[in-house]
């Protein structure tokens, strides 16, 4: 059921996305296409002065409308994460889905995982856009050598391990998308348990929520410091060992974001399957 549920959403939430990353691309090929112009040169074609004029504008305004796409992309990820959740779960919708033969759990995963699937298309149809922008005989050439270089610097001066670190950047992003999404979903949880004034209390939910995460880690650094002595962590600072610190780093922050998004997972769950009130 649950794959019935992702279908569904991907479905219902297409409709906005795609449209979106049409416009993103069409626009960065047309400022691709005002690129190869080189408008400083026109007058020997006998092209006006007040022709160049407006080519100068319509170019400044296809890069101002590929920005604000891109922007308005994101924040409508971010709106349609929240509004999709709140208005099929906690608003007049959630009458009927709660009707269908599914748990709480399934309804959270089938949001969660398309708003992560979704950002993570946006964060690829603008990187190809920039690539679109950027073309050139050479780029992928030049792009690889920049990479090469990048490597011995990062990993083979450093002693970096590349492959660990790879997988470690990889899975950080990734559940810190998922953490985020479901502190959101706790979030308005948590405020949906108020008779009114429900957006305000999930505000507030919101607030405490990331000042007791903020408590948590300044807590777990103090404690780490105090266990730990002082020349165990000069050790990890100096050029002797800068991968181990980096390491320790990541894997401490994509445990902490995994325990995170189990805590709000649960408490979304709680409400959705023992305190929803639809009324």
């Amino acid at each position: 059921m649950l794959g019935k549920l992702l279908k569904y959403e991907t479905k219902a939430t297409a409709r906005w996305f795609l449209p979106m990353y049409g416009g993103i691309l069409l626009f960065a090929l047309f400022n691709k296409l005002f690129m190869l112009f080189n408008f400083s040169d026109m007058d020997v074609h006998g092209i006006p002065v007040f022709f160049q004029s407006i080519l100068g504008i319509v170019q400044a305004m296809t890069v101002f409308l590929y920005v604000m796409i891109i922007v308005a992309t994101f924040a409508l990820t971010f709106f349609i994460m929240l509004q999709r959740f709140y208005k099929n779960l906690l608003g007049d919708e959630g009458y009927l889905m709660f009707t269908l033969p599914v748990d709480a759990s399934s309804h959270i995963w089938s949001k969660l995982l398309v708003s992560v699937f979704w950002t993570v298309c946006s964060v690829i149809v603008t990187i190809l856009s920039v690539i679109v922008m950027a073309a050139y005989p050479e780029m992928f050439q030049d792009f690889a050598l920049f990479c090469e270089k990048a490597f011995q610097v990062l990993f083979t001066q450093t002693g970096l391990n590349a492959t660990a670190f790879f997988i470690e950047f990889v899975l950080l992003v990734l559940i810190t998308l998922f953490t985020g999404n479901l502190m959101f979903y706790a979030s308005i949880s948590v405020g949906h348990t108020r008779g009114k004034h429900r957006v305000l209390y999930a505000f507030v939910a919101y607030i405490v929520f990331y000042m007791i995460q903020q408590i948590i880690t300044s807590v777990v650094i103090v404690v780490a410091g105090m266990v730990l002595d002082t020349n165990y962590w000069t050790d990890l600072m100096m050029d002797t060992a800068p991968t181990t610190l980096i390491h320790i780093i990541m894997i401490f922050s994509i445990l902490y974001n995994v325990v995170a998004g189990i805590v709000y997972y649960l408490i979304t769950n709680y409400v959705l399957s023992k305190k929803l009130n639809l009324e």
